[in-house]
């Protein structure tokens, strides 16, 4: 079955994204890199990995669904699964403390995240990639986490357990209470806030009401 146009430019942008963190993982970062290497072979690996899983997926019907309905993975550390696949590159990006590779993986996490898609256990994992990468201390970096965790709370695949919610707000408070931090940061960090205690109110609304724990109030027009 041929991807529509929609989802097969989505599956392609998806493709070269994690061709590109292959090759950054043999690339070095900044000056100081002219001397002294820093390859990420296993980075490197599953990102090609990943490429061949979006691969497969493309040729598959119902590309989407499949991928928003994914586990994690059945086996140790929830390896093996699709979403593990694809989130796997990611992950280590983030904790490799290097910012020319966290930077592409939190703009290939809003892909998926602005694209729905990625499972609720694919969110609540990325939230933990979303803590290792607020703390590489990058401007540019620390703006694109920002961006990727308004993304993930605006996803229909956000993490609605109370350790998925607390590691979102806990980038967002971690970045504001940082000594030295850009006013670009502060600014986005606070407007990024604000954003998400909105979207977390409101999720908390949703699931009392449906719980039927509002019946009989009205809800105070804002």
């Amino acid at each position: 079955m041929v991807a529509s146009p929609g989802l097969g430019g989505f599956l392609a942008a998806l493709e070269g994204d994690f061709r590109q963190i292959s090759q950054d993982a043999r690339r070095s970062d900044g000056f100081s890199g002219l001397f002294s290497s820093h390859d990420y072979p296993e980075i490197k690996e599953a990102a090609e990995r990943a490429v061949l899983r979006v691969r497969g997926i493309g040729d598959q019907p119902g590309a989407l669904d499949q991928i928003r309905s994914a586990k994690v993975g059945e086996g140790e550390g929830g390896e093996g699964g699709m979403m593990w696949e694809l989130l796997r590159p990611l992950t280590l990006c983030c904790e490799s403390r290097s910012p020319r590779l966290a930077a592409q993986a939190l703009s290939l996490a809003t892909r998926l995240l602005s694209n729905d898609a990625t499972s609720e256990a694919g969110a609540v994992q990325l939230v933990a990639a979303l803590g290792s990468a607020s703390s590489i201390p990058d401007e540019g970096v620390q703006l694109k986490c920002l961006g990727a965790a308004l993304a993930l709370l605006q996803s229909s695949g956000q993490p609605r357990n109370a350790e998925g919610l607390r590691g979102v707000l806990g980038v967002c408070f971690g970045l504001l209470g940082r000594k030295g931090l850009k006013a670009s940061v502060a600014g986005t960090a606070a407007g990024t806030l604000r954003q998400a205690l909105v979207v977390l109110l409101d999720a908390v609304y949703v699931s009392l009401a449906e719980s039927g724990q509002l019946e009989g109030l009205d809800r105070v027009e804002e």
